[in-house]
């Protein structure tokens, strides 16, 4: 999900010149056995490079997964930081990787010391560290050392004030991250996607605590519904004077303050000491999150942070860490590639957020997961990959996704403060229940999943830009999509088809053939908006829409792109959505002129200045198509420079927003050698820039892909064998993977004749 940025132009020459991998953005470099977790830099793609988004990651504190997401926010910063501004407070939830409207940033703690100040309270700030579950910083203004460690709902923070007269707390309860100006829809009235503070209340309930609450709209989120979020907090001294803030106003002594919208309210806490003996002091703050109650936020500290203790909370956060990261080994002299791989996979897991236990909409005995920011992101990569590593974690994901429906009526693209947002594309929850299916994800009712999946498919939705299919009267009786009737038509289209092949997926797993047929049949009406006379560059074959007399458009730029509420496609253009037909590549090589025209045509994308940009999504699969035109040293050339050019272990080491992780996984997976074709259960073998990587796949089970000599310019894979047993083809299935084995790929300079089996399967086989 991106909304600004150039794209690389990447050329088969740049492929074989020299491969160098760029400098450590840290100075200390594990040696040795260490856990996984010492292997993550949190600020990796932290800040924009020249002509790209940034990459807009959350660097502060988090258990995977978790609730609580407490860091920095940076003045001026829609979600929250980039390197430079002055830090403004300390709030406790935040996305990761997101562009769009600023979201949550509530709760904001403050420090400072000298006279006590309710607002401007921002700093200067100096050694800045992060590691997995715990952040460090140095406020500069105010000469005091934050130290902020995460639970999964929780947060304790250290603060090291130097030697002050009076040191100070501020915890501003109506606080939330700026607004996006740009980031509005004109028809929409005031349903744009800036947050709005509804109300905030806060109550000090004794010399030490403290509680409150905050209501507000969330960002990126058209839905009429509030969310709100309660907190409990507990300081470890009691202050010298405490009071509360009232829209701006300090309120000396007051215990309680309730304020709609404005500034909202806030609690202050000051500690002095006497001029004769003013020395450092330390204060420390724990606080709890919940969407139920002060009350559940209150039980939470009391197990998650039972004690003052910073070494007990970062040896707690830290194996939960190490835990979720050691699905993953790998093994690289590389020191830099091992950094951006664990660092990619941290990034995989800070989102959806799991409130299990949190769910103020209804009572279920079904995980509850919020943050999917977006599906249309993560359906790609992060979710079939979890699939893999953490069967577990996203079977509960995917049944969160199933009991929404239940409750709402209606599956998201997008959600967060538990409301449906804005959707991008097509109904792609589809895909990530097939996945599910096709992995064999334990523990979900199929038959609801299908239900789910098929109100996306038949139920015309009254608020389509939050959830539904549309222009989807036109996809059923025409077979194809109307601009009068709905924007984004061509990436529409294709995303309808491949929905409608998931649909169908479900359908035959629970035998209903009939339905099976109506929606394998759909699933190619792809070709509908497939003009084949449409000629551009020298190739024929574009999607292009349609006229209400069913004569396509004309004339047409099939290099036009849009946001959502714009035409015709989402974030890249028909060049690049011609090619996304993932579950039936076979047709689309025929309907682009067989296959030797299928590899100039991608050739020809790739070669061509700003035509493919692996940070816009629907670019994702793009190296992969080769395979199935039987040219995988191509998309080894392909991947290699895109790895080269694009990524690195910096600050501004992503190319683009990250998605949701969704853009650290398609690096991860590259960099490995599989990727999913998501939806179903075919993994494509790639050319790994990693030696060896073993994945724990469930059931005690690994399987293990060795690549020796992967390093350096030994690209192509010139022979594979699976389990000791020669492997003619470049894919596998699932299956494959999860009964546990290897998968050797002897690597060299030059390609050679590999693979020379079958294809990896097509609707159409």
């Amino acid at each position: 999900m991106k909304h600004s940025g150039i794209h690389a132009a990447l050329t088969a020459i740049a492929i074989l010149a020299s491969w160098p991998m760029p400098a450590s953005c840290n100075a200390d470099v594990p040696s040795g056995e260490v856990d996984p977790s010492h292997w993550v830099d949190p600020f990796i793609g932290l800040d924009a490079r020249p002509g790209y988004a940034d990459g807009a990651i959350f660097i502060g504190a988090a258990a995977p997964f978790g609730m609580l997401k407490a860091g920095p926010d940076r003045l001026g910063a829609d979600w929250g930081w980039t390197t430079g501004s002055w830090i403004d407070g300390f709030s406790q939830t935040h996305t990761s990787g997101t562009g769009g409207g600023g979201e949550y940033g509530n709760f904001s703690v403050q420090p400072s010391t000298g006279a006590l100040i309710a607002r401007g309270l921002a700093s200067d700030y100096a050694d800045e560290h992060a590691e997995p579950g715990r952040f460090k910083v140095r406020l500069k203004r105010w000469a005091v050392n934050v130290d902020i460690i995460a639970g999964r709902r929780s947060a304790l923070y250290d603060f090291a004030f130097d030697p002050t007269a009076q040191a100070n707390l501020v915890i501003d309860i109506g606080h939330v991250l700026s607004s996006c100006a740009d980031c509005v829809f004109p028809d929409q009235g005031e349903r744009g996607l800036n947050q709005h503070l509804i109300d905030s209340a806060v109550t000090i309930t004794s010399a030490t605590t403290l509680e409150g609450r905050v209501t507000g709209t969330s960002g990126w989120n058209l839905s009429p519904k509030n969310y709100t979020l309660y907190f409990s907090a507990q300081l470890d001294q009691p202050a010298s004077a405490d009071g509360v803030i009232d829209n701006g106003v300090i309120r000396p002594n007051r215990k309680a303050a309730s304020v709609s919208g404005g500034a909202g309210t806030g609690a202050y806490f000051t500690y002095t000491q006497s001029k004769a003996a003013i020395a450092g002091m330390h204060v420390r703050l724990k606080l709890a999150l919940s969407m139920i109650s002060s009350a559940q936020a209150r039980a939470t500290l009391t197990t998650e942070q039972p004690d003052f203790d910073l070494e007990r909370a970062d040896r707690s956060v830290k194996r939960q860490w190490n835990d979720a990261l050691a699905a993953v080994e790998v093994t690289t002299p590389d020191t830099a590639l091992k950094r951006q791989l664990y660092t990619a996979l941290y990034h995989a897991m800070l989102m959806p957020t799991d409130r299990t236990g949190e769910n103020p909409l209804w009572q279920s005995p079904e995980p509850a997961y919020d943050d999917y920011y977006t599906i249309w992101d993560i359906f790609r990569t992060t979710s079939p990959f979890l699939g893999l590593i953490a069967p577990e974690r996203q079977a509960a994901i995917v049944r969160s996704l199933i009991d929404i429906h239940r409750h709402e009526g209606w599956l998201p693209d997008a959600r967060n403060g538990n409301a449906d947002g804005v959707t991008q594309g097509g109904s792609n929850a589809d895909v990530m229940i097939a996945d599910a299916l096709a992995r064999g994800l334990p523990g979900i009712n199929w038959e609801d999943a299908y239900a789910a999946v098929r109100t996306d498919a038949e139920q015309i939705p009254p608020d389509p830009l939050r959830y539904g299919r549309r222009g989807l009267e036109d996809w059923k009786t025409r077979g194809y999509l109307l601009m009068e009737n709905s924007d984004l038509v061509v990436s529409r289209q294709v995303e309808y088809a491949l929905n409608d092949w998931c649909v169908a997926q479900l359908a035959r797993h629970l035998g209903k053939m009939r339905e099976y047929r109506i929606y394998l049949n759909r699933s190619n009406q792809w070709r509908n908006l497939f003009d084949p006379t449409f000629t551009h560059e020298g190739f024929k074959g574009f999607l292009v829409p349609r006229q209400q007399d069913g004569h396509f458009v004309s004339p047409y730029n099939p290099l036009a792109t849009a946001g959502t509420g714009g035409q015709p496609s989402y974030e890249d253009s028909s060049w690049t959505y011609s090619f996304f037909v993932p579950h039936d590549v076979k047709a689309l090589v025929g309907a682009m002129g067989g296959r030797e025209t299928f590899v100039r045509r991608l050739d020809h994308l790739f070669a061509t200045p700003k035509r493919y940009y692996v940070g816009n999504e629907p670019s994702f699969l793009l190296p992969y198509f080769y395979i199935w035109a039987g040219r995988h040293d191509k998309t080894a050339e392909r991947l290699h420079a895109t790895l080269v050019t694009e990524f690195n272990d910096s600050r501004s080491g992503l190319p683009g927003n990250d998605d949701s992780g969704a853009m650290s996984t398609w690096y991860l997976l590259a960099a490995i050698g599989l990727f999913p074709n998501a939806g179903s259960d075919v993994w494509l073998i790639g050319s790994p820039s990693v030696e060896k990587t073993t994945l724990a796949v469930g059931n005690g089970k690994t399987f293990t892909i060795e690549a020796p000599g992967a390093t350096g310019k030994a690209i192509y894979v010139r022979k594979a064998t699976l389990n000791g047993k020669k492997l003619d083809r470049a894919w596998l299935r699932h299956a494959d993977l999860t009964k546990g084995g290897v998968l050797r790929l002897e690597m060299a300079e030059t390609p050679g004749a590999w693979p020379t089996g079958a294809p990896p399967p097509s609707q159409s086989d």
